[in-house]
């Protein structure tokens, strides 16, 4: 007699898999970060997606056994920050038809501060002296002097030199002298536009 028979269970005993992250000692404040997870047994049937502390996400492509992501550092500037230390760790983990997977690796990254050099300039105003004078009033070095009639109308520049009180003014009839600025009562004083044909400071 034959029909004997036996059976014999099977059981799934929730084989351990192993996630492990690794990323550089030390960047330089700018540069990337890049965390790179590691897993002994590839994922099968899906990729293995790897939420990381801070949000960022890693992907194990299926039958792959190992994937990396780029996280951004604090911007290089100029001030003194010193040195930081960011810990990278996994938060959740989806897919690659695992039976038990270990998440609990954690890497860790120091942004070093670069000590930017910052520049200070200085610059200086060349100035030039200009005085105007009985020798120089009609020459056109740098500034122009005009003469106006108390009318208000276009005048001449009048020069006095040789005397005890050398001078220059409007020329014509009015209450001073043609080396003075004289003025006419019923209508107003006579004048001197001096005109500066460079910037002044």
């Amino acid at each position: 007699n034959t029909t004997s028979s036996t059976q014999t269970v099977v059981r799934d005993d929730d084989d351990t898999s192993t996630v492990t992250l690794s990323s550089a000692a030390s960047v330089t404040e700018g540069q990337d970060i890049v965390i790179t997870a590691t897993v002994d047994k590839a994922p099968q049937g899906s990729n293995l997606v790897l939420t990381l502390s801070g949000g960022h996400t890693l992907t194990i492509l299926d039958g792959q056994t190992s994937g990396s992501v780029s996280v951004p550092t604090r911007a290089d500037d100029a001030y003194v920050q010193g040195n930081q230390t960011q810990i990278f760790s996994i938060t959740a983990a989806t897919g690659g038809n695992y039976e038990n997977l270990n998440t609990t690796s954690s890497t860790q990254t120091v942004v070093q501060d670069d000590h930017d050099a910052t520049t200070v300039s200085i610059s200086a105003l060349v100035t030039t002296t200009h005085e105007i004078n009985v020798d120089n009033v009609s020459s056109a070095n740098g500034f122009k002097v005009t003469a106006f009639n108390a009318n208000g109308t276009q005048g001449s520049v009048s020069v006095i030199k040789g005397t005890e009180h050398d001078g220059f003014g409007v020329s014509g009839s009015a209450s001073g002298d043609s080396s003075e600025l004289g003025y006419d009562s019923v209508l107003k004083s006579r004048a001197l536009l001096h005109k500066c044909r460079s910037q002044l400071r």
